[in-house]
């Protein structure tokens, strides 16, 4: 589930961040989306930590992270691809 979850922010991050500034390659795009899951992501597993019943875990980080990957490549794919359409002649 943090995979899925977390695969699924990384393709909303990727987007909200493009249509903010799309004067921005897509790299740039995808380390400030990286960096921002992977800082939502730690701060999620220590909040945790403090709530009853639940445990921060090294490997639910890493679910997280791998996720957010998948996201963030996939939503980058998509966005390559639909531009090369785009500039196909009629």
């Amino acid at each position: 589930m943090h995979f899925l979850e977390f695969a699924g922010l990384g393709a909303l991050l990727w987007r909200s961040i493009r249509l903010w500034s799309l004067k921005w390659r897509a790299l740039p795009t995808w380390i400030l989306a990286w960096g921002m899951g992977i800082t939502y992501a730690a701060s999620d597993e220590i909040h945790q930590l403090y709530v009853p019943g639940r445990e921060g875990s090294t490997y639910d980080w890493l679910a997280d992270i791998i996720g957010l990957a998948a996201g963030l490549s996939t939503a980058y794919i998509f966005y390559r691809n639909s531009r090369i359409i785009k500039n196909l002649p009629e």
